[in-house]
């Protein structure tokens, strides 16, 4: 579920606080409120190409961890300092 909030602040700019239908969240600070819309309307856009990327990294370190142990880099060590 996506959920927004957009809040004017003392000093004049507004507050925009955004959570995506994945999980993912920011918070910027934008000079208007069209430009604090603007921006919402575009992070959401790019929800499912931030998802897909998320999860494209995730498994390259999960495959890079599999070879590291693989060829005896990791050992058991806490540190990763084998």
């Amino acid at each position: 579920m996506r959920e927004y909030n957009i809040i004017k602040q003392d000093s004049g700019w507004y507050k925009v606080t955004l959570k995506d239908e994945y999980g993912c969240t920011t918070t910027v600070y934008e000079k208007s409120h069209d430009d604090a819309s603007s921006f919402a309307i575009h992070w959401f856009d790019r929800a499912k190409k931030r998802r897909d990327n998320t999860i494209s990294l995730n498994k390259a370190i999960q495959e890079m961890h599999r070879l590291d142990v693989e060829n005896g880099i990791l050992k058991g060590n806490r540190d990763g300092l084998d």
